[in-house]
């Protein structure tokens, strides 16, 4: 997990998913810029959060990870965000307030996606930005001069989201 403030279920960041699977974030980068042209969305308009589902051939390999990524990850923690445990000294077992679930086991049975959205909730589309070559989607945020969005991985998506292929 990443935290109790912006969860994503595996990766490592973009710079881990690259280790895993090179080029993957960016050939999503890619159809997600073609998506919102094709919507017809301008330069200074608002993005909506685009996703866009992972391959079954990637998802063991994102899920799991490697040493390099900071892997490899044996299970998932499935529950509330306010991880409790209590382990009993006599039994020597560990409850806690969600389950763990195999990692292998998870990413067969769970489909998952990319999610793009704005760091800001100022920032708007530059069809222009990039960086080596890969596009950015986002201006900068007048409020704080970020000028990239954020990628994690979910496993679910609204009704009516917008969903690239990659």
């Amino acid at each position: 997990m990443k935290g109790d403030s912006a969860p994503s279920l595996a990766g490592g960041g973009l710079k881990g998913l690259e280790v895993i699977v090179p080029g993957i974030a960016g050939k999503f980068m890619k159809a997600a810029h073609k998506k919102l042209l094709d919507m017809g969305i301008e330069a200074g308009d608002k993005v909506p959060d685009v996703y866009g589902k992972i391959s079954n051939t990637n998802k063991e390999k994102i899920v799991i990870g490697t040493k390099a990524m900071g892997g490899p990850i044996d299970y998932m923690y499935i529950g509330p965000m306010d991880l409790k445990s209590k382990f009993d000294e006599k039994t020597k077992v560990l409850t806690l307030n969600g389950t763990l679930t195999d990692s292998k086991t998870y990413a067969k049975t769970h489909d998952l996606y990319f999610r793009l959205r704005a760091r800001r909730e100022d920032q708007t589309f530059d069809p222009d930005a990039e960086k080596g070559g890969i596009p950015k989607i986002y201006g900068k945020s007048p409020s704080r001069g970020d000028s990239a969005g954020r990628i994690v991985i979910t496993d679910s998506v609204p009704r009516n989201a917008v969903i690239v292929e990659i």
